[in-house]
């Protein structure tokens, strides 16, 4: 019997309410939970208690002026996660500090506290990146893969299945990839 699968036309952010993670303390899985509308995950390890809040705020401070002692382009970009209201720039040329009222452009983003943590399903596979949130993201993935007919809505928003690398749709990886998966599950 032909396996079927038919795109549901979800995107890579409906797989992020709970991000499977390893714990930077004990190397375990521990769930990161991401309230989005607070713009705030919440990472508590059972095994080693560490617990943590990271905020999704983003603040960029931007210069860009001159030094008002030599002419020379003074130029600053920086991320933080505080506004300051002023930044001190010191000029290369005639190495003069100045004090700058920086603009501030602010933003949520759940991707730069992602990076910070290593994601509990990812593994190599021939030198191409697998990677899932959490076993639901893992599976969705999986019922992709294993199918013979794909069948595809198409949006106008690039779905998760639309976004796949070429390794995953190649049907020469097809049983290397779901033995992979399988070793990400019972990990």
């Amino acid at each position: 019997m032909t396996k079927r699968f038919t795109d549901k036309n979800l995107v890579l952010h409906d797989f992020t309410n709970e991000v499977d993670v390893v714990c930077p303390v004990c190397s375990k899985k521990t769930v990161m939970t991401n309230d989005k509308e607070l713009h705030r995950s919440f990472i508590a390890c059972t095994s080693c208690s560490y617990s943590k809040t990271e905020d999704h705020r983003i603040i960029e401070l931007r210069v860009k002026a001159y030094c008002s002692n030599c002419g020379e382009q003074l130029t600053y970009e920086k991320r933080v996660h505080e506004k300051q209201d002023s930044v001190l720039l010191r000029c290369p040329a005639c190495k003069v500090t100045h004090r700058f009222k920086p603009k501030i452009s602010e933003y949520y983003s759940l991707d730069e506290v992602l990076e910070r943590y290593t994601l509990w399903y990812r593994e190599n596979f021939k030198g191409n990146d697998l990677w899932a949130y959490n076993t639901d993201h893992l599976e969705y993935i999986e019922q992709y893969i294993v199918a013979d007919l794909r069948e595809r809505n198409y949006s106008t928003a690039g779905t998760l299945v639309a976004r796949l690398p070429g390794f995953v749709k190649s049907g020469k990886n097809r049983d290397d990839l779901l033995k992979l998966i399988r070793r990400l599950k019972e990990k």
